[in-house]
């Protein structure tokens, strides 16, 4: 067993090897979110019990802010933390995740984009585009619904004429206008073909510079492949369909609930309702294993899989040997570290956490409580554990544990 160092919250105190941890304390009986920012320099807490986020600070153990509300997150940038509260406080806010100075930006928020840069704000019928670092409202656009923030760069939004248009979000431009009625778009990964399903369950596939509609296919869209080629759907008659989004010719036609595609886009994961996991190899077009029990998560590199069995034994399942590596015996949860090293497991649901080596199974660390969060570097661990009654009020305990 290694040692562990332990990073006191609230008390200066490291111990190495240690047994006695110290701990963030505040006040609150349920704790419904605790997330590392991306530089892992903060860490943010949330509780559904007082409607209470607070942001710490990790090597000084200070609380550096306090904010309202018991949904909250960082951006992917980390500047910014985004909250919402419920009865009066629903309404999302902005927060500087410096300073703790919320922006006051035009409007409701309906969604952040997923770099962190855009915003998209409800008035009326009017909805604005913001701009985060510049506080600028970018553009004002009409519409029925909030709009989908495709990525940092397009807008997809239905209007009033049963229509889809597709914003350029920097210029105001419209890109793209669609026939019919959607609910969701979405971009292959080179920008060439747009994907809309509509109301009658249906992808239909478009040409983002002719604005053609090349293809109709029943279902809906599981997963499009990295380099965009293929595409994906599944049903709920246990039909998965491979497309090639060229030609747009139907591929493979394969059993199964949903599929998804692993890193290198060459291998599908499809699951089945009795608790089966196929690995399709698409470029051979055969099934290549079929394993009991459900996928709980797939490696950052897709080299190795978390299978849960149903008497929660967890396997590892190596995909380059196509070989079991080793077993973790009944574990509540597990889940790779960000650089796919090391495996995170609860014994129960309040703990202990433990700690794996992801290619021998050796055990290197044993946490007590409850697992919360990992920091980006995977050098950091957050637990919740104890609750007290002090003054009335109830005490819960988040500890955050530097592996070395």
């Amino acid at each position: 067993m290694k040692k562990i160092a332990c990073l006191a919250i609230g008390i200066a105190l490291l111990c190495v090897g240690c047994s006695q941890t110290s701990f963030i304390e505040f006040n609150a009986d349920g704790v419904s979110r605790v997330e590392f920012s991306p530089d892992g320099k903060k860490l943010l807490t949330a509780s559904w019990d007082d409607n209470t986020v607070q942001i710490w600070d990790v090597e000084s153990g200070k609380e550096l802010y306090k904010l309202e509300g018991w949904i909250a997150r960082f951006s992917a940038d980390g500047t910014i933390v985004q909250t919402m509260g419920s009865g009066d406080e629903s309404i999302p806010k902005l927060w500087e995740a410096e300073s703790g100075t919320e922006l006051h930006p035009y409007g409701e928020i309906a969604y952040m984009s997923l770099n962190g840069k855009y915003v998209s704000l409800v008035e009326g019928e009017a909805i604005r585009i913001w701009d985060i670092e510049t506080k600028n409202v970018l553009h004002t656009l009409v519409g029925t619904r909030p709009p989908f923030l495709v990525d940092g760069k397009r807008i997809a939004m239905a209007v009033d004429d049963n229509t889809v248009r597709i914003w350029d979000a920097r210029t105001g431009k419209v890109l793209h206008e669609l026939g019919g009625r959607f609910g969701l778009a979405s971009f292959s990964p080179d920008g060439k073909r747009i994907f809309t399903i509509g109301e009658d369950t249906t992808v239909r596939v478009w040409d983002a510079e002719s604005k053609d509609e090349l293809y109709r296919w029943a279902g809906r869209i599981a997963g499009i492949s990295p380099d965009g080629t293929l595409v994906v759907t599944e049903s709920n008659n246990e039909t998965i369909l491979i497309y090639d989004a060229e030609s747009g010719k139907e591929l493979h036609k394969l059993e199964g609930q949903s599929a998804n595609f692993l890193p290198d886009g060459k291998k599908l994961l499809i699951s089945s309702e009795d608790e089966t996991i196929r690995i399709w190899d698409v470029e051979l077009g055969k099934e290549l294993h079929k394993l009991e029990g459900d996928v709980i998560e797939v490696s950052p590199d897709g080299r190795k899989l978390l299978i849960r069995n149903r008497n929660e034994t967890i396997r590892v399942w190596d995909m380059e040997s196509e070989t079991e590596l080793f077993k973790l015996a009944k574990l509540w949860s597990a889940c790779f570290s960000p650089d796919g090293k090391r495996i995170v497991t609860e014994d129960e649901y309040d703990g202990p956490v433990r700690v794996w080596d992801a290619e021998s199974g050796k055990s290197l660390y044993r946490l007590n409580g409850r697992f919360q969060a990992i920091s980006p570097d995977g050098k950091k661990i957050a637990t919740s554990g104890d609750v007290a009654i002090v003054d009335g009020n109830v005490r819960r305990t988040v500890r955050i544990w530097t592996l070395e």
